[in-house]
């Protein structure tokens, strides 16, 4: 591994960097796998009419989504997470980052773009924000109790 370029994305823990390639190429097998049938249901039935750059998103958005998903679902991202003490610290920083988020987001984009233009989306920017804010919450929640859970019986 040290020999390729994803060496240089990949975290310097060797068991991390291990399953993160799992997933990749797992993901890459699901990515291919998802295009094939894709092209060949455009090519039999004529009811899938399908425009060209939706046809090479899903395969992409797939992708990224198996591996993320994986990722969070297999409990390696927080290992120094052993006790009950340290998941509740872990918690509240979780929590803190998602409100963060949650308030950063809208300021900024204010910042950025004008009140004009948030005050005309404001119903668009809350919503995306929100769902942003607890999907963010979420995935790293699940994350952490994947994680405790495991170093846990890793201990017993």
């Amino acid at each position: 591994m040290k020999e390729s370029w994803l060496s240089c994305i990949l975290p310097h823990d060797e068991y991390k960097a291990q399953r993160i390639v799992y997933f990749l190429g797992e993901g890459v097998l699901f990515m291919l796998g998802s295009l094939g049938f894709l092209l060949i249901g455009t090519q039999v039935s004529s009811a899938w009419n399908i425009p060209i750059q939706l046809l090479a998103g899903i395969p992409i958005i797939l992708f990224v989504a198996y591996v993320f998903i994986r990722y969070i679902v297999s409990g390696i991202e927080y290992t120094n997470v052993m006790s009950e003490r340290a998941f509740e610290k872990e918690k509240k920083r979780i929590v803190v980052k998602s409100i963060s988020f949650i308030v950063l987001f809208p300021l900024l984009y204010v910042l950025f773009l004008g009140w004009q233009a948030f005050s005309e989306k404001s119903f668009d920017v809350a919503g995306i924000v929100l769902i942003s804010g607890v999907l963010m919450f979420l995935a790293e929640y699940i994350s952490l109790k994947r994680s405790y859970a495991k170093n846990k019986e890793l201990l017993d």
